[in-house]
């Protein structure tokens, strides 16, 4: 008999959510920011727009830019 395969993460960051491991995430996929993230900065055009904490930023975004990137999302 075969054995079986290896079990697989349920999503290809998961190896990355280990606590204080720290990282740096450049991407456009919102999805994966807020999957692996903290705290996230929110740049236009090489500048600052919004900066904080994960979750405050993607439930209640100060700034239009970013409430038009989470719309788009």
């Amino acid at each position: 008999p075969t054995p079986p395969p290896p079990p697989s993460p349920a999503h290809p960051t998961t190896h990355l959510q280990k606590p204080r491991l720290p990282k740096l995430c450049i991407s456009h996929g919102l999805d994966v920011v807020r999957a692996l993230c903290h705290q996230v900065i929110v740049l236009r055009q090489g500048e600052v727009v919004e900066q904080g904490q994960c979750e405050r930023v993607f439930t209640a975004p100060q700034q239009a830019y970013t409430r038009q990137l989470l719309a788009l999302s």
